[in-house]
């Protein structure tokens, strides 16, 4: 399924398909942040249900965010979000159950709850201490690169449009926001980047 349309953008783009290796990453958004180097990321889910050409299209958006520097911003927001979400969860799950166990204590009225209470808040002191500068910092970089992450993605849209693939790409971005189940937020990037697209293309 990838075989073809990766051709044509190569044909497209006047690039070597030798130069650049394609990975499928197992995910069901639309694109995938891509790696560094020379590897191309494709998502599984778009390799399975795209048409041809919409596939095309996304093969030239993750293509574009390969040229220049523009990959650096997404790469680092996208690999930096997962260990920030992690280091957050870790603190909050420390200290959510102290404000509980403490009136369970008070009501318990025995020396073994308050000790388990001084335990649990004694542990959460020590892990927020050393996950605090690392959360922070992580924090802090995903907030900095985010604006910059979005506008690559503009820039590798409009990579696409040059190509002639605007259109494509329009659609299947069109395609996902509408297959968005009834109880689910709408994907807001991917509505921007649509929007954006509709503006650019008129």
């Amino acid at each position: 399924r990838l075989s073809g349309p990766w051709q044509q953008v190569m044909q497209r783009a006047a690039q070597s398909p030798d130069r650049y290796r394609l990975n499928v990453t197992d995910r069901d958004d639309l694109n995938a942040c891509g790696p560094a180097g020379r590897l191309i990321a494709v998502t599984a889910d778009s390799a399975r249900t795209l048409p041809p050409p919409q596939l095309e299209a996304v093969l030239a958006h993750e293509l574009g965010h390969r040229l220049g520097w523009r990959a650096i911003p997404a790469f680092v927001h996208t690999h930096l979000t997962w260990p920030s979400r992690l280091l957050w969860w870790v603190l909050r799950s420390l200290w959510e159950p102290v404000v509980p166990m403490w009136k369970r204590a008070v009501e318990w009225h025995r020396p073994i709850g308050f000790l388990l209470v001084f335990l649990l808040a004694a542990l959460a002191s020590a892990v927020s201490v050393v996950a605090a500068v690392p959360a922070a910092a992580t924090y802090v970089v995903r907030l900095v690169t985010r604006p910059l992450a979005v506008h690559s993605d503009f820039q590798a849209d409009a990579f696409a449009v040059h190509l002639g693939l605007g259109l494509a790409l329009l659609a299947a971005l069109d395609h996902r926001i509408e297959a968005t189940p009834a109880d689910a937020e709408l994907p807001l990037p991917l509505v921007r980047r649509a929007e954006r697209l509709r503006r650019d293309m008129m």
